[in-house]
């Protein structure tokens, strides 16, 4: 015989992680007035997988906006990178006109930091350019601290110094291992049933006490009012801050599909 989850029991719309876990605080908060211990620990065990199902989905909605910035960002941080180096190449050419020392220091600074040109140095991978940019930082700093002040470097040297920690931090930021959207899905569904036996507790052990079972299910029925309001009002992301209770309220209209939603298809 197939034994179905707990979860498709419950009729109705499926609160979304935030929502469940108000109802669940303020259901084990009730219990331990009540002297109902067993009921306190399935709202432990079930308060703990949904926090764990919305730290994931968080994870997972915080990876994938910051790993599509982070790609632009260090688009934009390696052609930055590489437009203080031309533009330094670029004025020690300028500089280098005569026989004077400054002219010397120009020409020696393009055979150490150019040798092949500028092209070889700015046209390749963002980890090569990143390890380029901090060698040639730390020469800037020693045995071409002097050639930098002679030509008039030294704002480009400093920019250069800036851009590179925060180029290093992008591209380390693209490394990091996404939460997987079947991680997501696996986490809340765990959450859901955990959540289904508290409520499958309060119904069979209260079943003769209405005013307890009434009690113990206020904000449960609560909640689910709030999110059928949204519903009506076509509102998207309904889901709130397990902490302050606030609705967190998304309208990014290009928000993809792929994210978790908040739908009666979950049941």
């Amino acid at each position: 015989m197939t034994q179905e989850p707990l979860r498709t029991y419950l009729n109705g719309k499926v609160l979304p992680a935030g929502r469940r876990i108000l109802a669940l605080e303020s259901i084990q908060a009730l219990a331990m007035q009540m002297g109902d211990d067993a009921l306190v620990m399935r709202c432990d065990t079930a308060l703990d997988s949904n926090r764990q199902a919305r730290r994931t989905q968080v994870r997972y909605e915080t990876h994938k906006s910051q790993h599509s910035r982070a790609r632009g960002d260090s688009v934009e941080l390696d052609a930055k990178v590489g437009e203080v180096l031309t533009g330094m190449c670029t004025v020690a050419q300028g500089q280098a006109v005569g026989d004077d020392e400054v002219a010397r220091a120009a020409r020696e600074f393009i055979r150490e930091v150019a040798p092949n040109g500028i092209a070889p140095l700015t046209r390749q991978s963002f980890e090569d350019q990143l390890a380029d940019g901090r060698v040639l930082l730390e020469r800037f700093d020693s045995d071409l601290a002097r050639h930098i002040e002679l030509i008039g470097l030294t704002r480009h040297r400093n920019h250069l110094r800036g851009l590179l920690p925060r180029f290093a931090r992008e591209l380390l930021a693209e490394r990091v291992e996404p939460c997987t959207f079947s991680e997501v899905k696996e986490s809340d569904a765990v959450a859901r049933d955990a959540f289904a036996a508290v409520i499958f507790h309060v119904l069979a052990n209260y079943a003769d006490n209405a005013v307890n079972r009434a009690s113990l299910l206020t904000e449960y029925h609560r909640q689910l009012d709030l999110l059928s309001r949204y519903y009506r009002r076509q509102r998207k992301h309904v889901d709130v801050d397990p902490g302050t209770g606030e609705v967190l309220d998304d309208s990014d209209d290009d928000q993809p599909s792929d994210v978790p939603a908040i739908s009666e298809s979950e049941a």
